[in-house]
């Protein structure tokens, strides 16, 4: 027998030893810098293609919806809009833009969020104009289910819109609305939808 056998037949029986049984050899570092390199390149191709299907997801859900509100009514309160933003899916209104490529405003419907507030005959759609800083500049009524006289009371009185002008919904609950005479039920009808509307 031989007790020291020569290098080379150490290293035969270690190469011909079964895998379990041969010593573990730690990566290099560089090994080891390409290993984790492969793993985030795969987590960012993921990542984008998560992102890139949920843009593609987003679009499709706001093309499938159509405008909330149109370029003609939006001008109705910003007479400069040229052109609408696309539909936001969290408040269903859209960015006001001007020829400059600049934000006018925000506008947005009542209808159908708060078709469960009925005035006198039914709900009412109010249609909104939000300022860049979120504060109210116009509320405009569209008529649905109320009778034409109490449209006209309420569209002629201009004490009562004006209590909309400047209220921004972040900075607190809207104050006490005052009613149009005549048209009471159908007026704070038209206020509860807006803060509702506003404030979700």
């Amino acid at each position: 027998l031989v007790s020291n056998p020569p290098r080379d037949l150490s290293l035969l029986i270690l190469n011909n030893a079964p895998a379990s049984q041969r010593p573990l050899r730690r990566p290099t570092r560089r090994q080891t810098l390409l290993t984790w390199s492969v793993r985030a390149y795969r987590v960012i191709c993921l990542a984008v293609a998560a992102g890139l299907i949920a843009i593609a997801s987003r679009q499709e859900e706001q093309a499938a919806l159509g405008p909330a509100v149109s370029l003609d009514e939006a001008r109705s309160i910003f007479p400069t809009a040229a052109w609408l933003g696309p539909r936001d899916l969290e408040r269903h209104g859209h960015a006001v833009m001007g020829a400059d490529g600049q934000t006018l405003g925000f506008v947005l419907k009542t209808a159908p969020h708060t078709d469960a507030l009925i005035g006198y005959a039914g709900p009412s759609d109010v249609l909104i104009g939000l300022a860049p800083d979120g504060r109210i500049s116009h509320v405009r009524f569209l008529s649905r289910a109320e009778t034409q006289a109490h449209v006209a009371a309420v569209r002629g009185d201009a004490e009562f819109w004006q209590q909309f002008a400047g209220w921004r919904p972040a900075a607190g609950p809207l104050s006490d609305i005052a009613g149009v005479s005549g048209s009471t039920l159908t007026s704070l009808a038209i206020a509860e939808a807006v803060q509702r509307r506003l404030t979700g």
